[in-house]
Parts: C-alpha cells; sequence; structure tokens
C-alpha cells in the first residue's frame, strides 16, 4: 500500500485525479510570471497545470523558443472523449480544428503571476512547431496588447 505524504492539510482535501494528459505550448512572447505549478484553466476552471517552462535555442532558425510543458488532467472535463490516451488525443485534435488555442493571462496583477489559458479563438491560425512528436502540442496567441503593460520589465511606484 501506497501512502501519500502532504505539505499541509489543504492539499490532502483537493479532488485526486488520476488520469494525466502532457502537451506543449511554444510561447513567443515573455513569459515572466509562469512557473512549475501554475494553473492551467479553461474559461476560468482549472483544468491542470503547468508542469515545466524552459528556454531552447533553435538552431536551424537561430532563434529562441520557450516550450511549456503543461499537464491536462482529462476527468476534469465530461464527454472528452473515451479514456485512452489515444482517443483523447483525437479529440483534442479536434479542439484544436475548431480553434482552441493557449494563452498566457495574469492570474494576479499584484505578484505579477501568469497562467496558461485555454479557449476558443476562432479564425486564428494553427501555428504548430512539430518538435517533438512523442507529445500533442496546443497552438498558442499572443495575449492582448494592453497586458503586455503588466508583464514588461518596466517597475513602479505607488506612494500613499
Amino acid at each position: 500500500t501506497l501512502f501519500a505524504l502532504y505539505e499541509s492539510e489543504a492539499p490532502t482535501r483537493r479532488e485526486v485525479y488520476t488520469q494525466k494528459a502532457r502537451y506543449l505550448a511554444y510561447f513567443d512572447q515573455s513569459v515572466r510570471g509562469l512557473h512549475a505549478g501554475a494553473p492551467v484553466e479553461f474559461r476560468g476552471i482549472q483544468i491542470g497545470e503547468v508542469r515545466d517552462v524552459r528556454l531552447e535555442f533553435g538552431p536551424e532558425a537561430r532563434q529562441f523558443r520557450i516550450p511549456v510543458l503543461v499537464e491536462i488532467e482529462p476527468e476534469r472535463i465530461a464527454n472528452l472523449g473515451g479514456t485512452d490516451p489515444q482517443s483523447r488525443r483525437e479529440a483534442m485534435q479536434g479542439l484544436v480544428q475548431r480553434g482552441l488555442r493557449a494563452q498566457l493571462q495574469s492570474g494576479n496583477l499584484l505578484t505579477g503571476q501568469l497562467l496558461v489559458y485555454l479557449d476558443y479563438f476562432p479564425g486564428s491560425p494553427i501555428l504548430l512547431t512539430r518538435l517533438d512528436p512523442s507529445v500533442p502540442e496546443i497552438p498558442t496567441v499572443t495575449f492582448p496588447p494592453a497586458f503586455s503593460f503588466w508583464n514588461s520589465s518596466a517597475t513602479a511606484s505607488v506612494t500613499g
């Protein structure tokens, strides 16, 4: 028998989802404030979390790319498809064809923390890198220009 140990009482009260599906999303903007453990949400409902944020240099294109590995818990989504990984992958491909995209959004304006937000962006192009065929990819869209102010490296002071 395996017994899980937790840091505090709060995690023991969360519902446990055993199925995990990993996806990659490549962002071409600043990911300052995004970290492993950050939520992945669909229209405000958490359906997973960020597992890894990296920086890679692509020698063929001579540019940097930022792959973000997200882990979605399919059990949080009713009627997504079958329970086997292949049918879930096909269901997700269908959603991508209909406009499902990943976007960075602010999780907290005071701390600058980001989250990965999934939603439909009809008409947006399906831009995939296809660099890692072992992990399915979710296309990304850039966050709104007004938000880029909050994610810039500029600082401001507040006086009372």
